[in-house]
């Protein structure tokens, strides 16, 4: 199938790698665009609405960026992305164990299905040569920059903040093949390989940002890691670690609260609750500490005010939000793009379901770059060196695929 979206210049596959629609993502192929919408710089998210409205699916992307004046710094762009895109698809299949059931399709059923039978099940081999990884800082300055933001926090001008730093380099590379490789290597359940024109964004996310399913809301941000082991004894132990670590409980419950007082805009009063505080999730090479709140929505909010509500996502930025965006603009070497966006849907009845761009590739077909992010959050009891090791730990499947 992955040989077979070569053809269109928009594509999305999102899926949850088999763990299932209770976990993750339905598994939807949208190929094709018979309308595109494209937002250069998105300001407000009420501007989406008309793109919102739209009576039929939609896919796409809302990058970090989107929903707020750029910043002052004018910071370079990390991507080709649009801050807002999205699709209404030609064709629409959902896949299931046993079946393709086509939601869909401005032509033959049938002939689709024929030429994906016949794309080719392989990859060509192309001739395997050295890529360099570049780091955007240095580590040492990675740690004075983190000894800046504890300064913020000492000083009471925020609470928490998650930081990112990037990483790139130039190669020629299969997109398709890269992806293939890491839903094998790193099963994620809010996955997405998305290709819009000349960009792609290669995700295998743990996090889902919110599903909306009718009037129900829900939000279940991720804030705790720590790796696999060896041996299901020492895992047992790590998983243990997490679950009684003050650090991680501390960022959790934070987000967690930042999450409730976002959906409180939006939900009837009395109805935002947390379903479930500090759940372990085991992934292939890290354990998960995730929480999920939920609410009920006032009658009548639109897909943009729930963006404007809601986005960026408190896992992705800290607390108090606005501080910590600020924050962002000033210590980051440059602008996030899609990672720490989203990627998702929305149906005709205006249902939704988006991720949080995290473990993701982002590669300009056009110039040859890639590039890639990991980020954590920072408390006043962060320790500079075991962030720096985190954020290589969240990004050592990515480095494996390219190497």
């Amino acid at each position: 199938m992955l040989n077979w979206s070569k053809q269109f210049n928009i594509f999305c596959f999102i899926n949850n790698c088999g763990f299932g629609q209770e976990q993750g993502f339905r598994n939807l192929v949208a190929a094709g665009a018979s309308q595109q919408f494209n937002i250069e710089r998105c300001e407000n998210f009420c501007d989406t609405d008309k793109i919102f409205k739209t009576n039929d699916w939609l896919f796409g992307h809302i990058s970090f960026e989107a929903g707020r004046k750029k910043s002052p710094l004018q910071k370079l762009p990390s991507d080709s992305f649009n801050d807002v895109s999205f699709f209404v698809p030609s064709i629409l299949f959902e896949l299931t164990d046993d079946e393709i059931i086509f939601l869909k399709c401005n032509v033959d059923p049938a002939e689709t299905i024929r030429q994906i039978e016949n794309s080719p099940a392989e990859f060509e081999i192309s001739e395997k040569v050295p890529i360099i990884i570049n780091n955007e800082i240095l580590p040492e300055e990675y740690f004075s920059a983190i000894g800046k933001l504890k300064q913020h926090l000492q000083q009471g001008d925020c609470y928490e903040m998650n930081y990112c730093q990037a990483f790139f380099g130039s190669a020629v590379i299969q997109p398709e093949q890269l992806y293939f490789k890491l839903s094998r290597l790193s099963p994620y359940p809010f996955s997405a390989f998305y290709k819009n024109g000349d960009s792609y964004c290669l995700c295998q996310s743990p996090e889902r940002f919110f599903k909306k399913e009718n009037n129900k809301i829900i939000s279940q941000p991720i804030k705790g890691t720590i790796k696999r082991q060896l041996t299901e004894e020492e895992d047992k132990i790590n998983i243990q670690k997490l679950k009684s670590s003050k650090k991680d409980r501390a960022e959790n419950v934070m987000i967690v609260d930042l999450v409730r007082n976002d959906l409180s805009v939006i939900c009837e009063a009395g109805t935002v609750k947390v379903d479930n505080l500090f759940e372990i999730k085991s992934f292939p090479s890290v354990h998960q500490m995730v929480s999920t709140i939920s609410g009920e929505l006032m009658e009548g909010i639109s897909a943009g005010e729930i963006f404007n509500a809601l986005f960026p996502m408190g896992s992705m930025t800290g607390a108090p939000k606005t501080k910590v965006i600020e924050l962002t603009e000033k210590y980051e070497r440059s602008q996030r793009g899609i990672f720490s966006g989203t990627i998702g849907y929305l149906t005709p009845e205006k249902n939704m379901d988006f991720n949080v761009v995290i473990r993701s590739l982002i590669y300009n077909g056009k110039n040859k770059s890639f590039s890639f992010r990991a980020g954590g959050g920072i408390t006043i009891n962060s320790d500079a060196a075991e962030e720096f090791e985190e954020s290589l730990l969240k990004t050592q499947i990515l480095r494996k695929v390219l190497l």
